[in-house]
């Protein structure tokens, strides 16, 4: 049976390092990325990871909750549910790199599923932490997500339920 694993946290959390460590050890899995779609929609639209952020209004706002604030969101729901097929017909695992996940529409793709097991990972981490790892990612990368967005992220982050997986496991940084 394969899997759909969730990783859940607010950016600098360690999502994306955690899914580099297993896609290395798990070659059979589709990667279902939201950074990895921002750099493509801002690479598309000539601007950097920080500016989709900074200077676009369509990416403003787009955190609130069971809405499609911006038409980049609904291009995500696209293509997470695109992926979702691709790897369902292939029978592949599914890891999901997501920062927050706050609606049940997320879940849903995968969770009436009889094929997968379903896992989430959230990723929970000291805000001091937290924060001193996104100013050195923005210095090593560039990659530079406002105050506001992360801080809407926590405030309104609702945990996965246990009747959407099999499995909830919590990697603790402090």
């Amino acid at each position: 049976m394969p899997d759909a694993i969730w990783l859940i946290g607010p950016p600098g959390s360690g999502k994306s390092f955690f899914a580099k460590q297993y896609l290395d050890k798990n070659l059979d899995t589709v990667l279902i990325s939201f950074d990895n779609l921002v750099e493509e929609w801002a690479e598309e639209n000539e601007l950097t990871y920080s500016e989709a952020f900074e200077n676009s209004t369509e990416w403003k706002g787009m955190f609130k909750e069971e809405e499609i604030v911006s038409f980049s969101m609904f291009d995500f729901k696209m293509y997470l549910g695109e992926q979702v097929i691709i790897a369902t017909r292939h029978n592949k695992n599914i890891l999901v790199d997501m920062t927050n996940l706050r609606t049940r529409s997320f879940y849903a793709l995968v969770s009436e599923s009889k094929i997968y097991r379903k896992e989430a990972i959230i990723f929970e981490i000291d805000d001091n932490l937290l924060r001193q790892r996104l100013i050195n990612r923005q210095k090593q990368t560039g990659k530079y997500v406002p105050d506001y967005v992360v801080n809407d992220m926590i405030q309104s982050y609702l945990p996965p339920e246990e009747k959407d997986f099999d499995t909830i496991r919590i990697i603790r940084q402090e």
